[in-house]
């Protein structure tokens, strides 16, 4: 649905936004000094911006924990106790769906960041597979040559460098 693309995507892009907020406040006298007063405001009940920012992420898992605690207290031979444990189910896989895409776009965020990283050093083909998932990277020792190499390990490519 268009609700879990755009939580999805809020969820994703949650880290580089707190980062780029970082970034702007070390640089931006002013706006910090707006950041600042703005979060002194008695509406916010003495939370800072970024306890706002985080909300709604910790909104689906709330959601699996309150109707788990529904569910324990609901008799099952009331009405609502097969509705509840339905949208319990149902709560989880949304839960789910969203942290597999969470993974998916962290894991393409390394993938770009190898190729930025051995610019000219890849083979001529390294970009042209958007199903490339990284699995491990780290050194390795060839016993026989007594040579050291890096690697990058993927689904369908080893890298030595």
């Amino acid at each position: 649905t268009d609700f879990l693309k755009v939580y999805t995507s809020y969820c994703n892009n949650y880290l580089k936004a707190i980062t780029r907020l970082s970034s702007i406040r070390e640089t931006n006298t002013e706006f910090n000094h707006f950041f600042e007063k703005a979060s002194m405001d008695s509406r916010c009940d003495g939370l800072g911006f970024t306890s706002f920012l985080i909300l709604p992420i910790q909104r689906i898992p709330r959601y699996v924990m309150l109707l788990n605690e529904m569910v324990k207290c609901t008799p099952r031979r009331h009405p609502d106790y097969t509705d509840l444990v339905m949208a319990v189910e149902k709560m989880k896989t949304v839960a789910e769906y969203v942290n597999e895409r969470k993974r998916l776009v962290e894991n393409l965020q390394q993938v770009l960041k190898i190729q930025e990283k051995l610019a000219g050093k890849l083979p001529e083909n390294f970009a042209a597979n958007p199903s490339r998932r990284f699995i491990h990277e780290g050194k390795v020792t060839h016993l026989q040559k007594n040579k050291k190499y890096y690697c990058f390990l993927f689904n369908d490519l080893l890298i030595f460098t």
